[in-house]
């Protein structure tokens, strides 16, 4: 269980890693900005074409208690060596702090760790990155159970049934919906398993629509993500994981996996905030949608 002021790094709370969090540790609002300005000889000020985020610092204050020397040196070590990966580079890992232990951002050691020791004290700054400046919160993390359905419930209530998580596409017409609990637009990653042809789907409330103009086996699945702007076929059960040093995976992959950009015409999918609505429409379906997507927030 993390502790109040804590944090968890790659999965491994910082009390496990000999370490304690300083309450001065800096954790910004929001990253600083990236502006597309230029100036125009002859006019006051720029011509502003909008700004973005950019990468998310963290600079967590930290401390070493031990009862030695020796034994401050061997934290150190071995902090040294879980900020790395086994060809010594920094490695990108999950960070989540106590005070909202639902979000987490994608995180790698970045800049310089010099430490001040002082007998079996070791007081530090442990400077983190994230490239991607957003935290993200799984599909099903605000999620509440109103109860079961026809038991004496208000239709008009406002209780929203838990997030679904998969669905069986069996009718050519096939109706399903979503909430996205964020503030954010966040991408949707479609994994469609199992036989179809010609797919359209359709999200209701924003109007984002594709097709894949294309017959899938029973023993392959389509995966349509958003967020990398991928459409590719594979083989169901060769799912692997990784993690991309720059752009982090949210979800697993698959092994051998076969472009099919070229069948996919229309839109990629996006969840707006709040309800969103779909239509699953196709030839002889026979299939397993899974919905893969975090809540988003900045």
């Amino acid at each position: 269980m993390m502790q109040n002021g804590g944090f968890v790094l790659g999965g491994v709370p910082a009390k496990e890693l000999g370490i304690i969090m300083i309450s001065s540790s800096r954790r910004p609002i929001l990253p600083s900005t990236v502006d597309r300005t230029m100036t125009i000889p002859g006019r006051h000020g720029a011509w502003d074409f909008g700004a973005d985020l950019g990468p998310r610092l963290f600079d967590i204050e930290c401390a070493f208690v031990t009862t030695s020397p020796t034994k401050l040196q061997k934290a150190v070590s071995d902090l040294a060596a879980f900020l790395v990966d086994e060809y010594g580079r920094p490695r990108t890992m999950e960070l989540t702090f106590s005070v909202q232990p639902e979000r987490s951002y994608f995180v790698r050691y970045s800049g310089s760790l010099p430490i001040d020791r002082v007998i079996g004290l070791g007081r530090f700054t442990l400077p983190l990155i994230a490239y991607d400046p957003f935290a993200y919160a799984e599909a099903t993390a605000f999620d509440v159970d109103p109860g079961e359905y026809d038991t004496g419930l208000d239709y008009d209530s406002g209780a929203i049934y838990p997030n679904t998580q998969s669905l069986q596409w069996q009718y050519t017409y096939h109706m399903s919906s979503l909430y996205n609990y964020g503030p954010l637009v966040t991408p949707l990653r479609l994994d469609i398993e199992g036989a179809f042809s010609n797919l359209t789907a359709t999200n209701l409330n924003t109007g984002q629509s594709f097709t894949l103009s294309m017959t899938n086996p029973a023993d392959h699945v389509v995966v349509v993500d958003a967020r990398m702007m991928q459409v590719y076929q594979a083989v169901i059960g060769e799912e692997t994981t990784f993690i991309n040093a720059e752009f982090p995976a949210l979800f697993e992959d698959y092994m051998n996996r076969v472009n099919k950009l070229s069948s996919f015409s229309g839109d990629f999918i996006f969840l707006q905030p709040g309800e969103n609505k779909f239509v699953f429409q196709g030839e002889s379906p026979d299939a397993t949608i899974r919905f893969r997507w975090k809540h988003k927030f900045a």
